[in-house]
This record gives structure tokens, sequence and C-alpha cells, in this order.
């Protein structure tokens, strides 16, 4: 009851554009079978390919910051990444 989101890294921290570690969807999968209603957030790596993987793993939360700061089209982005989820 008093923890309102978990947030697990999915790579260095630090670094803009960090390499994605798959070990994180082992730990998205243990975790919402654990907390079926809670908010599961994952930063660092998402792009279109680590995305749907993070999404069907369990995450509802995607920290997608270096994949919107590098849009030429902020708005188009947005839309293609949450088709992706």
């Amino acid at each position: 009851e008093e923890v309102d989101l978990v947030l697990l890294l999915a790579g260095q921290p630090g670094f803009n554009g960090a390499a994605f570690d798959p070990k994180v969807l082992e730990r998205v999968r243990a975790l919402r079978q654990a907390w079926p209603s809670g908010k599961i957030g994952v930063d660092i790596g998402l792009h279109e390919v680590t995305l749907p993987k993070v999404a069907k793993a369990g995450a509802s939360v995607f920290m997608v910051g270096s994949e919107i700061a590098q849009a030429a089209d902020v708005s188009k982005k947005i839309q293609e990444l949450e088709a992706l989820i």
C-alpha cells in the first residue's frame, strides 16, 4: 500500500542510449506475478524492439526519454511507441 511504482533499470544508468539487458524481462515477470495490480516501470534501452518485450513481460510504465528526445516529430513518435504496447 505504500509503494506506488517499482522502477527497474534495464541497463547501465547514466548513459543516454545505454544497451538493454534482457535479464530485466524475468524480473518484470516475477514482480508482475507477485504484484498483479502494481505499477511496474522499466527504464534504459527501450525502443521499438525492446518496448513490446517489456510490455509483454508485464511492465505498465515505460521510460523512453532517448527515443522521444531524438524524434523529429515527438507526437508521431509517441503514437508509434504506444502502438507497440
